[in-house]
Formats: structure tokens, sequence, C-alpha cells
């Protein structure tokens, strides 16, 4: 059985107000002494992009569950 790709649609509604810079450093703790703020800020945006990401393919996986589970009610 070959597994079929399906491309994911791109996040298109961001947050209303992201973790700021110093709640990123308390996070980070000591590994954050020699970060500059450019490179928290890099950081923080990647990890909400792996977040939407990790989202995404989880309402795909439950939509899919969805059609697939023929015996669940409604």
């Amino acid at each position: 059985m070959k597994t079929k790709l399906i491309p994911l649609p791109r996040q298109k509604k961001e947050p209303d107000e992201k973790v700021s810079v110093a709640d990123c450093r308390a996070i980070l703790q000591e590994e954050a002494g020699d970060l500059s703020d450019a490179r928290v800020i890099e950081i923080r945006d990647y990890l909400y992009r792996l977040a939407a990401l990790a989202w995404e393919q989880h309402e795909h996986e439950k939509r899919e569950y969805e059609k697939s589970n023929y015996l669940r009610t409604g």
C-alpha cells in the first residue's frame, strides 16, 4: 500500500498575540544569555510555525479518521 501525500493548507490565521521576548528569555533561562533579541524572535517564530504544522496535521488526521470510521454515528 502506497502512502498518498496530501499537501496541507498554509496557516492563514496568525495568533492575536505572540509570547513576548522577555517571556521567551524566561522560558529559555540560561540558554538565552548569549542570544540576541533577533535570534530569540527567530526561535519563537520557528516554534509557532512548528506548532501550526502539528495542529494542521492533527486536524487532517482527525478528518481522515472521521471519514474512514464508517461505524461512527452522527
